[in-house]
């Protein structure tokens, strides 16, 4: 009996054999054997069923059905992006995706302008290195996947299947009857690292993803019509009984340190919004020491929550503390990858409250403030908040051109 090779029914031949016509092992080979070429040219080559073309050029990988090469699929549970306009997909080789525990560790290999692939714990992932060129070791992922992360609210907040049918996501309620406050607990840089709590963190950047309904009711008879979204601040002043950053507390009082860096959402009909297709605007509720006319705290903004209601939308918060009493901090928004505002004369801390940085991201979530009252049951979900306590993934900034926060 002639031994032949597992996958593929190769003769294995023998000491002493004499036929050496390789037949039919050589139609095997031609079959099985992968072709790699310039993708213009794999019209020159046969389409054997079962075949592999690999496109030295683009990338791409297609499969022979007998007539024609066609493009591969692989099927895997989940697909993640956090951006679909990538180029093509750096993988190890082009039959196995890597593996990494965590997205950290995705993230961690980045090294050139390409996308990148991988498997998370069992699901795909795609990163784009376009919007990710500088990470640091301060990162923190939070999936809003366990009830860990529901704050002290489950009669508001609790974990739910994804709206969009991907996962499980967080789900912050604003009920018809009652307060206003759907959501409101912090991460702090100190809960992750060894960071003195009375040292400044001078760098934070935070991405998060927020879904916000179709049938979303906004109280029109407000100008603002919205309410609050999470961003970082730091709202201490060890000093005082009551720290400074939110409501009405002016960080320019007495022994009252602090700022704050919220996001709004407003009504589609605010000037920030798109009446026409439905979405609501983005802006900041920035409380800081140097503000406008009108006070210590003013509204930084503005435009659309993505394009349409009803979807996933990527958004990113960006800020770069100031020189203590100057006017040279800065503040950015971005709205799934695309510069949204920036703001570069914040003036996070005065001269007498060097201690203050970006210590907190406070996950603050509720509907309009004084002005809630009238509505119908409503809520968001949020999935994926990632934080790098350092410059992290930079993105464009208005006027530059090399993709980096300057």
């Amino acid at each position: 009996m002639v031994d032949r090779t597992p996958n593929h029914g190769l003769h294995l031949y023998e000491p002493g054999e004499t036929d050496w016509s390789h037949s039919p092992d050589m139609e095997t080979i031609e079959k099985r054997l992968v072709v790699r070429a310039l993708d213009a040219d794999r019209s020159a080559y046969e389409p054997h069923p079962g075949a592999t073309f690999v496109a030295i050029d683009t990338f791409a990988v297609y499969d022979g059905d007998g007539s024609r090469w066609v493009p591969a699929t692989r099927e895997y549970e989940t697909v993640r992006t956090t951006d679909g306009r990538t180029g093509h997909l750096a993988v190890d080789d082009a039959f196995r995706v890597p593996e990494y525990d965590d997205r950290a560790e995705m993230i961690g290999t980045i090294d050139g302008g390409h996308a990148y692939l991988g498997l998370v714990d069992g699901s795909l992932e795609v990163i784009d290195a376009t919007s990710v060129s500088e990470i640091g070791d301060q990162y923190v992922h939070v999936a809003f996947d366990d009830e860990a992360h529901v704050g002290s609210r489950p009669d508001r907040n609790e974990i739910v299947p994804d709206p969009s049918g991907l996962g499980d996501v967080l789900r912050v309620a604003f009920p018809e009857e009652g307060d206003v406050y759907g959501a409101s607990w912090s991460y702090h840089v100190g809960d992750y690292f060894e960071v003195d709590y009375d040292d400044p963190v001078e760098d934070a950047h935070a991405r998060f993803e927020v879904y916000f309904p179709g049938a979303f009711e906004y109280y029109d008879l407000h100008p603002h019509g919205g309410g609050k979204l999470p961003g970082f601040a730091d709202r201490r002043n060890p000093e005082a009984e009551d720290s400074a950053g939110w409501g009405s507390r002016d960080p320019r009082d007495d022994d009252r340190d602090g700022w704050g860096g919220r996001l709004n959402f407003y009504k589609p009909g605010h000037s920030w919004g798109d009446e026409t297709s439905g979405v609501a605007g983005l802006g900041t509720q920035l409380s800081h020491y140097a503000s406008s006319a009108d006070g210590y705290s003013e509204a930084v903004g503005g435009g659309p929550l993505g394009e349409a209601p009803g979807r996933w939308v990527q958004v990113d918060q960006y800020v770069e503390m100031n020189d203590p009493g100057e006017a040279n901090g800065l503040l950015v928004v971005w709205v799934d990858g695309e510069l949204l505002y920036d703001k570069d004369d914040v003036m996070y801390r005065d001269e007498d409250a060097t201690f203050l940085g970006a210590h907190e991201f406070w996950f603050n979530v509720y509907y309009g403030g004084s002005h809630g009252a009238q509505r119908d049951d409503e809520w968001l979900a949020f999935r994926d908040l990632e934080l790098w306590w350092d410059r992290g993934p930079q993105l464009s900034l208005s006027g530059d051109s090399d993709g980096s926060v300057s």
